[in-house]
């Protein structure tokens, strides 16, 4: 499962790769802007059983050289899934299902480098650390279902075995790659997909995502 994503993601750099190859030999006169900021948002993958869900981020970028650059983000996701529990009651089936739902928020850094920077496109692929606090409803901990004829009570119980702690704090590392175009009033509209992993073994794979910023 993991192999398959690594090779999404290579896939998706090279398509991103092209595009930007088209535009390296634009104007490249202009000066360029030594700062960004921008707010993205992306549809993403948690490996604690295999949840999906959705990030969103705001970042801030400082760029040394036109090709290294500094950026600082503070980035939110929440995922969910369910296990599917459904039971007849009169004849009609109930939804029982468990839903779980993990939530967190991270703070972090990265070092990126540009491959293509000049005034109208922009492939930068970033790598950093950040600090992340995380809450699971339930996560990784098992639950057993018992059926009113193992209990003699007229409804389907649910009994948890919550073995590990609700709320988390790790560190972890992120990499990165985005693509930019930017307009002629220094506006810029991006894609980007991305890969992090922790210290509590979690890992979100961010698959494809939208960026809105500015240069300046």
């Amino acid at each position: 499962m993991l192999a398959k994503k690594c090779s999404s993601f290579i896939l998706i750099i090279m398509l991103l790769a092209t595009i930007v190859a088209r535009g390296q030999y634009s104007d490249e006169t202009s000066e360029l802007k030594k700062r960004s900021a921008q707010m993205s948002g992306d549809y993403c993958d948690h490996s604690d059983g295999g949840m999906k869900g959705v990030s969103v981020a705001s970042e801030y970028t400082h760029y040394f050289t036109k090709r290294l650059s500094l950026g600082f983000n503070l980035r939110a996701t929440i995922h969910n899934n369910k296990y599917p529990v459904p039971y007849d009651v009169g004849g009609s089936t109930v939804d029982g299902s468990i839903r779980v739902t993990t939530a967190g928020i991270q703070l972090g850094a990265t070092g990126g480098i540009s491959l293509i920077n000049i005034p109208r496109h922009e492939f930068r692929i970033s790598l950093g650390p950040f600090v992340r606090y995380e809450s699971d409803s339930n996560g990784e901990d098992g639950y057993a279902v018992y059926f009113p004829s193992q209990t003699g009570v007229n409804a389907y119980l649910v009994a948890y075995d919550n073995h590990t702690p609700q709320e988390t704090v790790s560190f972890g590392v992120i990499i990165q790659a985005q693509y930019n175009y930017t307009f002629r009033n220094n506006l810029f509209l991006g894609v980007q997909s991305g890969y992090q992993t922790d210290t509590q073994d979690d890992q979100i794979f961010h698959m494809i995502g939208i960026a809105v910023g500015k240069r300046f």
